[in-house]
């Protein structure tokens, strides 16, 4: 099945809930192209503009971000859209240059479910491949509100903070990007009226103002590794960020950074994102490649 890379897929009346995915099946093969517009677009929206995505780089010819398979993980579960629940955790792990004009495609796994008081998580994996060359895995986390026999079923998990108490080796430079509404509906793409590019939804939803799409604010973590590391990040690099506070239009959030470990040629960064009053909206690790592959 072909999905746009970085727009979601049309909207279908049955909402990808608990019930949709509580038992286990075959998902379709997405299979996406990494254009020269939809990279143009991404490095829009992340603000992201490095001359490896347009010119020649250390791999050859222009490369996609690594990030780009966000919409990868929206677009999962065809032919259902939007899910019933918010996103909880992002990830990914960036194997291969990912060519612009190339072709990939993405098998969809879920790979583990667990429940915490009225919602039910569940974390699942795309694995991407160019050909018979796998690029990326990509991972998400929904936290869902389910109830029912099916979700009495999932095994319950007490939650587990993040330590940051290793001691930082070095700090890194911290990035930042203003979540303009702008952005934000840039982001949902045309005719989408939800409660990431509605002020008046987001009220009736109960959000102060609307919601910012966690990539946005995932972004600078994306660029300040990049920034940092180069090709050990864009090829090599790895991210686990969970999600701990919402961000909403019109706020600025920065990426912080820390080494906390070096070994086998690669960094270990203790990751946060924090909003314009200091609160922390993200936390997690992220590596990169200190040497040559």
């Amino acid at each position: 099945m072909h999905v746009p890379l970085t727009y979601k897929i049309p909207k279908n009346p049955g909402p990808v809930d608990f019930e949709w995915l509580a038992e286990d099946r075959a998902w379709p093969e997405l299979e996406m192209t990494i254009s020269p517009e939809e990279v143009a677009r991404w490095c829009d929206l992340y603000d992201d503009h490095h001359p490896w995505y347009t010119g020649p780089s250390p791999w050859g010819g222009p490369v996609a971000p690594n990030s780009i398979f966000y919409y990868a993980g929206q677009n999962a579960f065809p032919p259902r859209r939007d899910f019933n629940g918010v996103l909880a955790a992002i990830g990914f792990e960036a194997l291969a240059p990912i060519f612009v004009g190339h072709t990939v495609r993405a098998r969809t796994t879920i790979v583990d479910r667990w429940r915490r008081r009225d919602r039910v998580f569940v974390a699942y994996r795309l694995d991407i491949r160019d050909g018979e060359t796998p690029v990326a895995v990509a991972t998400r986390t929904w936290a869902i509100f389910a109830r029912g026999e099916a979700a009495a079923r999932v095994p319950e998990r007490p939650s587990q903070p993040p330590s940051d108490e290793t001691p930082a080796l070095e700090r890194l430079d911290p990035v930042a990007l203003e979540l303009s509404l702008d952005r934000m509906r840039a982001f949902e793409g045309p005719g989408e009226e939800n409660g990431h590019t509605s002020v008046e939804i987001a009220r009736r939803q109960g959000s102060p103002g609307p919601l910012a799409q966690g990539a946005l604010v995932i972004s600078t973590i994306c660029r300040m590794m990049l920034a940092r590391y180069g090709a050990g990040w864009q090829v090599g690099g790895t991210l686990d960020c969970k999600i701990i506070r919402s961000s909403y239009a019109g706020e600025t959030v920065t990426s912080h950074g820390a080494v906390i470990e070096e070994r086998d040629s690669r960094a270990i960064c203790r990751v946060w994102v924090e909003n314009e009053r200091g609160e922390t909206t993200v936390v997690g690790t992220a590596s990169a490649r200190t040497a040559p592959a």
